[in-house]
């Protein structure tokens, strides 16, 4: 949370409470979907060892 807050310029409560809310009712903005899909499969794949930070 704290690294996709860093890249959106975003407060982590912001990202957590809007955007991956677990109460379902929750949304990414529009314009950001793509990057966050982006930022996510990169901080996965560095999960896993595929990437190098």
């Amino acid at each position: 949370m704290l690294k996709a807050s860093k890249f959106f310029n975003r407060k982590p409560n912001t990202l957590r409470t809007h955007w991956f809310c677990g109460a379902g009712f929750w949304s990414v903005p529009e314009d950001k979907e793509d990057k966050v899909i982006e930022f996510m499969q990169k901080y996965i794949k560095i999960q896993n060892g595929i990437l190098a930070e």
